[in-house]
């Protein structure tokens, strides 16, 4: 028997196109391909400017110091405002089946 860990999952319905959303922390896979996934374009904007200032290298920038350092200056990141600090993201996901295969995995 396999242990599922509890996901949070959000669902947007759309007639021409399914979207569900669920909540990740950030890794070294975080590119700016799959920081447009993101549900919060303001957490995009944080994401993407760090990672623009750092040179572009997500496998050194969203490591457990990488973060540390983004989130004590995350107001340089977002544009001098001030923001929480960025723990995990809501991801979208097109299909709810791809969603549900990776839990089971």
């Amino acid at each position: 028997m396999q242990k599922i860990d509890k996901s949070e999952i959000w669902q947007f319905t759309n007639e021409e196109e399914k979207l569900v959303a669920t909540r990740k922390p950030l890794d070294t896979s975080f590119d700016s391909k799959k920081i447009a996934s993101i549900t919060d374009t303001g957490i995009q904007t944080i994401l993407l400017n760090y990672l623009e200032t750092k040179g572009g290298d997500s496998t050194l920038l969203f490591t457990p110091e990488g973060e540390c350092e983004m989130n004590q200056n995350i107001s340089k990141y977002n544009n001098g405002k001030e923001h929480m600090p960025i723990l995990k993201v809501r991801l979208y996901t097109e299909n709810l089946e791809i969603l549900l295969d990776r839990l089971v995995q």
